[in-house]
């Protein structure tokens, strides 16, 4: 029975609190980040959640824009953003991630974070990744 109460307990927390959560509408400074990018910007999903220890909400962006030059291809980059005074300040881009489409967060602490991608194996069709990978983010501190 305490068990149960305990799980009632933390399911009752905001996500953020001890996680993070997907924004449902995507920061102004995210936005304004992606309009570097012009009419090529498509966007972002963002999650936010603290990954500096501070206490404040950070962002993990997803951010997407076409390929340009024609065709259909979306380019989809892990940008991440520290929440300092109040403000989303870009400070940097995740290095090294194949190109994926992000699932869900796995786990989100202070100084990492894990993202389950799907990824292209061989023989997929460019739309269509059929892989998983999980991807640890670790956020400058």
């Amino acid at each position: 029975m305490p068990l149960r109460w305990i799980n009632a307990v933390l399911l009752s927390w905001p996500l953020w609190a001890i996680a993070q959560q997907q924004a449902t509408v995507v920061p102004p400074e995210i936005d304004a980040f992606g309009a570097q990018y012009g009419d090529l910007y498509q966007g972002a999903t963002v999650y936010e959640g603290d990954f500096t220890g501070d206490g404040q909400p950070d962002a993990l962006a997803f951010v997407s824009r076409l390929m340009g030059a024609g065709g259909n291809g979306v380019i989809t980059e892990a940008q991440l953003f520290t929440r300092i005074y109040g403000a989303l300040i870009h400070s940097g881009t995740v290095q090294g991630m194949q190109a994926g489409f992000p699932q869900r967060i796995v786990s989100w602490q202070t100084g990492k974070i894990e993202i389950e991608v799907l990824v292209y194996q061989d023989g997929d069709a460019r739309c269509c990744p059929s892989g998983k990978q999980i991807y640890s983010i670790i956020p400058p501190s």
